[in-house]
């Protein structure tokens, strides 16, 4: 046990190491390759998520109106959950706040469940549980780059 143990130390060890000094995905063992793609699929998944309904509530949809009127949340908190889920969705671009953007977005669905929990829609509920766990994926994915983002400063 303490073995494979240290074997999958020695592994991770290896493929952070990877990551850091390698430039193209062609230099890096096929395993770590899958991963990075993984996370690049992860990525492009999360942000469109994000981007589209966070453009839907910018844009004032009246879809999205209705939903945070019979929420009882003031308009100007819809724009502003838009404006976050816009920038977490951009985030998820920018490589070197990816991690920290979807760790930001899984946090900003901690309010979706629980608007869907009070409200008894259970069928949205389910989504947004299902997008929050993406993000938070991502985030864990990421924890090292979100260490490192969070020790520079």
């Amino acid at each position: 046990m303490d073995n494979d143990l240290s074997q999958g130390r020695e592994l991770i060890r290896q493929i952070c190491y990877q990551c850091h000094t390698s430039r193209t995905t062609a230099q890096l063992p096929p395993l770590l390759t899958q991963v990075l793609m993984k996370i690049l699929i992860l990525n492009l998944v999360i942000a469109a998520i994000f981007l589209l309904s966070g453009g839907a509530k910018l844009a004032g949809l009246e879809f999205e109106i209705a939903a945070f009127e019979r929420w009882g949340y003031p308009l100007w908190f819809m724009y502003l959950t838009g404006a976050l889920e816009v920038l977490g969705g951009v985030g998820l671009w920018v490589k070197r706040v990816s991690a920290l953007a979807a760790a930001c977005l899984a946090a900003l669905m901690i309010g979706a469940v629980a608007t869907h929990i009070l409200h008894s829609e259970w069928g949205m509920l389910v989504a947004a549980t299902v997008i929050m766990g993406l993000a938070a994926t991502r985030a864990w994915l990421g924890r090292s780059e979100i260490l490192a983002l969070l020790n520079r400063g």
